[in-house]
């Protein structure tokens, strides 16, 4: 060989191990994103999976999750025979509307408090049968 091979040899072959790293580190970033996107709906599915054990029945599903549209409860207690919502600081308008859409409902309604904090707001809590 020639010196004139020896440095294109030398050439490609550093041109390979630059290529060579360029194409791993893009994998590595590449596998680092998708741990990332498999992480994130990981959290989601366990998060739905948690809202379907929560609420049972399709129809009761619809009810609770139109409530929590109008406005999310403050605690959310879970019982072996019940479920027990609380919303705090509802205005009138809000409150109406859900009682509304409770007395629609079909949803099997144990108790039902109603405790008027002021002129304005009052707080509602909600324990819903199984």
């Amino acid at each position: 060989m020639s010196k004139r091979d020896s440095i294109i040899f030398i050439a490609v072959a550093l041109m390979l191990i630059f290529g060579l790293y360029l194409a791993k580190k893009s994998a590595k970033n590449s596998y680092q994103n998708e741990i990332e996107n498999l992480s994130k709906f990981e959290v989601e599915a366990k998060s739905l999976a948690r809202l379907k054990s929560t609420i049972g029945d399709d129809k009761d599903k619809r009810v609770i999750l139109s409530l929590n549209r109008i406005k999310a409860p403050s605690k959310d207690i879970k019982k072996s025979d019940s479920h027990i919502y609380l919303y705090e600081n509802l205005s009138l308008n809000t409150l109406s509307s859900m009682l509304r859409k409770i007395q629609n409902s079909t949803l099997i309604i144990k108790k039902l408090e109603i405790k008027r904090e002021s002129d304005n707001s009052a707080n509602l809590r909600l324990e819903i049968g199984k």
